[in-house]
């Protein structure tokens, strides 16, 4: 059928003020075209109802082959495994150190899903090729991840699994100390694991400035001043460096953050602590935070924190969070003969809750979840609670962020909404709502029957 006379006969039930009419070809068409619609959805809710099930797992594993990853901290990292040309329909990547979050220990389940995951990983399921990335890699992510495939409801486990480790990169001086101000200092830039993507260039930083002078080896010899720190960096990412080791005994300025990227709920109260050291004989006589730009102006002092900025000690606190509360965040010393301010800074991304809905499309006695998420993993577990229709549910069974329902009711709409609490501040929530519309096998019979007699109907009348 083409566009055409496709739009034609949609055109035949869209005029206003008028009963549908059209010639005895057009009207005989429009039934066939409309009875085909109605079977095909009919067949589908069927197919769907009988395959509700998530499907048996085989003893039977896909030969795949993977590498290994090595990759550093808080940087993006690919994961892959190939495979001959397979006819499988849907596939997905799970990690067995993350069961704790399943429904079922031994039944994986879509690391996208998971909640130790929010925001930071995308998989790309190819016919010869699976491609899992995961974005700011944080320690705990070190593991093993695996590829499930699903074909015909029955799922079968990838023969092989990629290990990753998550590195810092550190910085080893030679000797470990010295008083000698002639004696030279050897420092070298390591990671616990070989990179995989190795880098073919090192770089240095001196108090936390990148210094050309010093080359871009992974080993550098340098002379012990007052006050000297180093570290080192990747040229794919200046902020992204070691830790600096100070040379001289007689101390340098550093800030360390607690956490460098924070993840907090809108509405909720977020801490951003460091600790910091400076040379001897120095006093301090202020300590504040601030933004990256260059007026180092006190964040107590701008309007759009009025009221919600605290300091606690060395800790920066933040009340009622907004989304554009989202940024770098940096601390600074003045003491009575010089200031500093610790950088790169500590950054907080505020998010809200989104949810998601598997399958898309619900029919009715069908399983379903409903995933409660955040734009950017958290930092700390949080509690999420479920309402269904304005009530807490008690219906369905729950785990981590996961409502898991074995079995829609006959209701059209079902109201359905999540609510993150936060660990420390009880009173923060962030809640998302969504309208379950369940696609029922009644609606598309008594679509069909109504249809079939309208049509039916006007035919008559034509004939006669």
């Amino acid at each position: 059928m083409n566009l055409s006379k496709f739009q034609h006969r949609l055109n035949i039930f869209t005029q206003e003020g008028e009963f549908p009419h059209c010639s005895h070809s057009d009207c005989e068409s429009l039934f066939v075209f409309s009875a085909n619609i109605m079977v095909s959805l009919f067949v589908s809710f069927l197919f769907f109802s009988f395959f509700k099930k998530s499907g048996s797992l085989t003893l039977n594993r896909i030969s795949v082959i993977c590498k290994n990853i090595c990759a550093r901290r808080e940087t993006n990292v690919q994961l892959k495994c190939s495979y001959d040309n397979i006819h499988t329909k849907t596939a997905f990547w799970f990690s067995e150190k993350q069961s704790t979050n399943w429904r079922r220990n031994n039944e994986p389940e879509d690391l996208t899903l998971d909640s130790d995951y929010s925001g930071r990983v995308e998989q790309i399921i190819g016919k010869y090729e699976a491609e899992l990335t995961i974005s700011d890699v944080r320690e705990r992510d070190s593991g093993e991840y695996q590829l499930m495939f699903v074909e015909n409801v029955v799922k079968h486990l990838s023969s092989a699994a990629v290990s990753l480790t998550a590195t810092d990169l550190q910085v080893r001086m030679n000797p470990a100390s010295t008083d000698q101000r002639d004696q030279k200092v050897k420092l070298t830039c390591e990671t616990s694991c070989d990179l995989t993507s190795r880098p073919q260039n090192y770089y240095w930083k001196k108090k936390g400035q990148y210094v050309e002078d010093l080359g871009h080896s992974r080993s550098i010899e340098v002379s012990p001043e007052a006050a000297d720190s180093y570290s080192c960096f990747l040229i794919e990412d200046l902020k992204n460096s070691s830790s600096p080791v100070c040379i001289s005994k007689s101390g340098c300025w550093d800030v360390t953050y607690t956490s460098r990227r924070v993840c907090a709920l809108v509405g909720s109260t977020v801490d951003i602590s460091c600790t910091y050291s400076l040379p001897s004989g120095h006093t301090v006589n202020k300590t504040f935070w601030h933004y990256p730009s260059g007026d180092f102006k006190d964040m107590r002092e701008e309007h759009q924190f009025a009221g919600r900025v605290e300091y606690v000690g060395n800790k920066l606190r933040i009340k009622e969070l907004k989304i554009s509360d989202s940024g770098e965040y940096l601390f600074r010393i003045i003491t009575d003969l010089n200031q500093y301010s610790g950088s790169p800074g500590g950054n907080l991304t505020v998010t809200d809750a989104q949810m998601k809905i598997i399958p898309s499309v619900v029919s009715e006695r069908q399983e379903v979840t409903l995933i409660c998420s955040t734009k950017c993993t958290l930092n700390y577990k949080h509690t999420y609670i479920w309402y269904k229709n304005g009530r807490q549910v008690t219906d369905g069974f729950t785990k981590d962020n996961k409502l898991y329902l074995d079995s829609v009711s006959d209701e059209e709409l079902h109201q359905y909404s999540c609510a993150v609490e936060d660990p420390v501040d009880s009173t923060a929530f962030s809640h998302y709502t969504v309208t379950l519309l369940v696609f029922l096998p009644q609606f598309l019979i008594i679509a069909a029957l109504w249809m079939w007699f309208f049509i039916r109907m006007h035919l008559n009348s034509k004939l006669s």
